[in-house]
């Protein structure tokens, strides 16, 4: 349910905004949605079991790479690093298209996918981690409410990345492996909710110190006597307010005064 009300606002967001981030996001968590609903639906055997098996599996794997599309779509990366992630990807992908088989829980797994299961896990725990530091850094010097939603975006990529790697780690998937797994999952998906479309009520209360200084502002402007006055106790936290890093002020005879 977390997961399918995640993909819904993500879609929603997309429809009303029709950008690329968002673009990104509904794409992002709408496989998170159709991977909860196909694992539930799959059949148990059969050549169509094998195919759509396969298909959940690259659907997963699609997961922190279109998370890592997400993020640039704010601030572009390296050339170099969208060209090994994208390549990691895309490889990935094609081995798992490739495998000989998937062995069925409980039974033995020969090395081969070992292997394969290790360059799973590593390319996931990789671009997810990349993805939580640039949601982390794209906060830095943002207004609270932007910094505090991308900060729990960042906690979530890593949540979601720590599920995984316990099932990949577990000897044997016991029970207190599962409700582990599906715990730290649930948090996941709850925290990437809330990072995007947190509640009104929480921004009011985000935004609560900021209109506090905006208030004080207010009161050194009007008791401000001079330019510079305005310049040294008003314009900082304008400039706080709205994330920019600097805030400039012209008088009447075009000195310009700065913070």
């Amino acid at each position: 349910a977390v997961f399918t009300i995640l993909g819904v606002v993500a879609l929603r967001s997309w429809l009303r905004r029709r950008d690329s981030p968002s673009l990104w996001a509904a794409l992002c968590f709408a496989t998170l949605a159709v991977v909860v609903l196909a694992g539930r639906a799959l059949p148990e055997e059969g050549q169509l079991a094998t195919v759509l098996e396969r298909l959940v599996v690259i659907t997963i794997l699609l997961f922190p790479y279109l998370l890592y599309r997400f993020t640039v779509a704010f601030a572009p990366s390296a050339p170099l690093l969208d060209i090994v992630i994208t390549g990691a990807t895309i490889g990935l992908t094609v081995w798992t298209l490739l495998l000989p088989g998937i062995p069925d829980e409980g039974e033995p797994t020969p090395t081969w996918f070992d292997v394969y299961i290790v360059a799973f896990a590593a390319h996931w725990g990789l671009v997810s981690a990349i993805a939580a530091g640039r949601f982390w850094r794209a906060g830095q010097g943002q207004p609270t409410v932007s910094r505090r939603r991308v900060q729990i975006l960042s906690f979530a990529a890593m949540a979601m990345t720590g599920a995984v790697f316990l099932e990949v780690a577990a000897a044997e998937s016991t029970s207190y492996v599962e409700i582990a797994t599906s715990a730290l999952a649930v948090v996941a998906g709850l925290a990437f909710l809330l990072g995007l479309a947190p509640p009104s009520a929480l921004r009011l209360l985000w935004r609560r110190p900021e209109q506090e200084r905006v208030r004080d502002a207010i009161q050194r402007l009007v008791a401000a006597t001079s330019p510079e006055q305005v310049a040294s106790d008003v314009l900082p936290p304008m400039a706080r307010l709205v994330g920019a890093r600097a805030a400039f002020l012209v008088d009447e005879d075009g000195n310009v005064f700065g913070s």
